[in-house]
């Protein structure tokens, strides 16, 4: 599985992509149910004072989470 890099809707559909093959693979080991949940957020604040620019910083974050139940037993990670 490769990683995706770029935010926005252009990256949608290899996270989509992505999301199957992990729900897929949680299928065939055995899960009975699974949740991905995926987030990537993308800005770009400024700060003014004086009428001058002072800082411009640019944000990238981006998150995973699974949580996969086999039964009546539930087990979950995320990372950020």
């Amino acid at each position: 599985m490769s990683a995706v890099q770029s935010v926005g809707p252009q990256a949608l559909p290899a996270l989509q992509e992505q999301v199957e093959q992990i729900i897929a693979e949680a299928r065939r080991q055995g899960a009975s149910a699974c949740e991905v949940a995926v987030s990537l957020e993308q800005g770009l604040s400024t700060s003014v004072r004086q009428r001058e620019v002072e800082t411009v910083e640019f944000n990238r974050d981006q998150g995973f989470g699974i949580t996969l139940y086999v039964g009546q037993r539930k087990g979950s990670a995320s990372t950020s």
